[in-house]
């Protein structure tokens, strides 16, 4: 529900489509190293909203979908489906965006949510452990 919300919801933005990975992060990232003072520049808060809210808005997802599919497959194949499960919502989202005129389609989007997802999914790996190796009979 909040997913949707924050990522369908029209916003007072005008519309647009980056299709290059990673060149307004690049940019918003050069620009607050430049700053005297960083965490005061406007990039500053692009970058906390782009990069770590897109990251943080996935990794329940990751940690979440991981456990479902490890009912069924091994851990690493559950971790797989997870991130793939992850990637195929955030492009969803990003072409539904693609369609409304108050959204904007990034493809760094797609780059951060992923990420996130990766990062839930290996939170459940760790969390769970490794795998016990089968007890032998002497």
């Amino acid at each position: 529900g909040l997913l949707l919300v924050l990522t369908l919801v029209p916003q007072a933005q005008v519309r647009g489509v980056n299709l290059v990975p990673l060149v307004e992060v690049s940019r918003a990232i050069r620009s607050v190293l430049a700053s005297p003072h960083p965490s005061q520049h406007p990039a500053f808060q692009y970058l906390l909203v782009q990069v770590v809210g897109n990251v943080v808005a996935f990794v329940p997802l990751g940690f979440a979908a991981a456990g479902l599919f490890s009912f069924r497959s091994p851990r690493l194949g559950a971790a797989a489906r997870a991130v793939a499960t992850g990637f195929g919502l955030s492009l969803s989202i990003e072409l539904l965006q693609l369609m409304l005129a108050t959204r904007a389609t990034d493809v760094d989007d797609l780059i951060f949510n992923t990420t996130g997802t990766v990062l839930g999914a290996a939170l459940l790996l760790l969390w769970t452990g490794r795998p016990r190796p089968a007890a032998t009979v002497r």
